[in-house]
């Protein structure tokens, strides 16, 4: 039984994950819910608790929207790796932050 309180909703697109530093990736994303991202990242991985910048790449005809996003690795597995999304702006992360499973 899962624990969920937010509906995962099958992904599309690309999403562009940077860590401070170091050069963005462009990874698929697997899914999608309100508090978190799956991306498919096989051969790549970070730690747990790394905090990164997402951009969200958002194709809507003639305009395309950018949406930023701060998250942190809670999750990492042979596919993939699970981000979980930050509530608020500020800078840094907490470690409390992560999911446990």
């Amino acid at each position: 039984m899962e624990r969920r309180l937010n509906k995962r909703y099958k992904g599309s697109g690309f999403v562009y994950v940077c860590t401070n530093g170091q050069t963005r990736r462009k990874l698929p994303i697997g899914n999608l819910s309100a508090r978190g991202v799956f991306v498919r990242s096989s051969g790549y991985a970070l730690p747990l608790d790394t905090a990164v910048d997402l951009v969200f790449v958002v194709n809507l005809g003639s305009v395309t929207k950018l949406y930023h996003r701060k998250a942190v690795v809670a999750h990492r597995s042979r596919e993939g790796m699970g981000l979980l999304l930050h509530r608020t702006i500020r800078q840094g992360v907490e470690p409390s932050l992560r999911m446990h499973s």
